[in-house]
């Protein structure tokens, strides 16, 4: 239980350090890129202006960038380049002019990052399993105990108390629900987000969705939920053990007091004969 913690906390840690390095570059929220189509295509009917989509694909004729989005980094290429990872967009536009982003894409990024992405209940998420970590780590381990019967020692491990077990279930459980919301924000956005640019920009830019980082996000989501559900079932298991325990202990008080009253009647019984 405790390693499936650390593992539900490296998950969404790596999700929201994405693109702030360059080994973290593959771990996008989405991405984009000038496609630069060797045939220009058809403009549709209800198009009215199709001219604008040839001025679009003059700008960009020859140009080759691509900028990566993360929750709190951007990483960007042009043409064979390194990629260059920073945190602040500002340091990104003070290498490029006009003619390497005419259409704006690092602009268009920058915006999406500040105005949709939301990585708060990613952080909250993270919080949380800190905490049931924590919690983890108060519950009893075995040890040796002397049996008053026969003076022999054997290994207990007792309950962990309800607070602990009950603060851990809590806990998993919004953590769980944080990071659904997050996660389902987060891919319905950068889906959204990249379906739309494409359809302005028809044909000259290409947007895709990171494909890394919506898998750490839906295995984090099912890792941190089966955390969540085996709390409850260790919860449950120790309420009936305890139940059972109470009630074998019932069961000898009983049979030791019934045991008692038979002595006694026979005493009884034995002096009247006398």
């Amino acid at each position: 239980m405790q390693t499936d913690a650390c593992l539900n906390g490296n998950d969404p840690g790596f999700l929201v350090a994405g693109c702030s390095s360059r080994t973290l570059r593959n771990v996008y929220l989405f991405s984009l890129s000038y496609d630069n189509p060797s045939t220009a295509q058809t403009a549709p009917l209800l198009q009215l202006n199709a001219p604008f989509l040839a001025d679009v694909r003059n700008m960009s004729d020859d140009t080759s960038l691509e900028i990566r989005v993360g929750y709190f980094g951007l990483c960007m290429r042009q043409k064979l380049d390194d990629w260059l990872c920073v945190k602040d967009a500002n340091s990104l536009a003070e290498t490029l002019n006009a003619s390497h982003d005419p259409l704006n894409l690092v602009w268009i990024a920058t915006s999406f990052q500040a105005r949709v992405v939301l990585a708060v209940l990613i952080i909250i998420s993270i919080v949380f399993q800190l905490f049931i970590l924590t919690w983890f780590f108060t519950f009893p381990g075995w040890h040796e105990e002397q049996d008053d019967e026969n003076d022999s020692l054997h290994e207990v491990k007792p309950f962990p108390s309800q607070i602990a077990t009950y603060s851990c279930f809590a806990l998993a459980t919004l953590s769980s629900l944080f990071l659904l919301i997050a996660i389902l924000w987060q891919h319905v956005a950068a889906a959204t987000q990249s379906s739309t640019v494409e359809t302005v920009f028809k044909g000259v830019v290409k947007a895709r969705v990171g494909a890394p980082s919506m898998a750490l996000g839906w295995v984090a989501v099912v890792l941190i939920s089966l955390q969540a559900l085996g709390v409850l079932i260790m919860i449950l298991s120790i309420h009936v053990l305890r139940r059972l325990s109470d009630s074998s202990d019932s069961g000898d008080e009983e049979g030791s007091d019934s045991s008692d009253s038979g002595d006694e009647e026979g005493s009884d019984s034995d002096s009247d004969s006398q």
